[in-house]
């Protein structure tokens, strides 16, 4: 018998917040690398398509989406590897970039405990992958804005933890 994680409302609620603070990180390791005019397009309107943050370095402006996720997956310990974008992601990209003249590009922040480190790269580099790989080689690839930087935020609120039921059928 397999055991498969529970997504209800705990679960639902723990990855909007851990969202909202890659969102707010994001501001600062942005303008830390150099960025500037940078918006949070979420208040500019809810859900914006594709991006969380508008922000222009030299001459170039970028829509970046900002996605952060635990380093290690819940219950196995194991590096959490992908981060998705979801299914629609090229379409929502090519719309804001469309919208705002920018870049798509995404902002990949692995949050360990105290520490976080932050990768940016434009969307392109993804080959039309709806993921962003986390392994070591795929790191190379990416600008990395932040290695093992401190938060000073208490997360712990924010760590995968799921509950747990048996699945039945993997056992037929």
């Amino acid at each position: 018998m397999s055991r498969i994680s529970v997504l209800d409302r705990t679960t639902a609620r723990r990855a909007s917040l851990l969202g909202s603070f890659g969102e707010s990180l994001a501001e600062n390791v942005l303008c830390s690398a150099g960025f500037t005019n940078i918006q949070n397009l979420n208040r500019l309107k809810m859900n914006f398509p594709f991006g969380d943050v508008c922000a222009e370095r030299n001459t170039e402006k970028f829509v970046i989406s900002v996605k952060i996720r635990n380093r290690y997956e819940a219950h196995t310990g194991k590096l959490n590897a992908r981060y998705n974008l979801g299914s629609k992601c090229y379409e929502l990209a090519a719309r804001a970039q469309t919208e705002l003249s920018a870049t798509p590009a995404f902002l990949a922040i692995s949050l360990f405990s105290d520490l976080y480190s932050a990768y940016f790269a434009p969307l392109t580099v993804l080959a039309r992958s709806r993921g962003i790989p986390m392994t070591a080689a795929w790191l190379s690839r990416y600008e990395c804005l932040a290695k093992e930087a401190h938060h000073g935020v208490n997360t712990s609120h924010l760590k995968n933890t799921y509950s747990l039921r048996a699945n039945l059928m993997n056992d037929a």
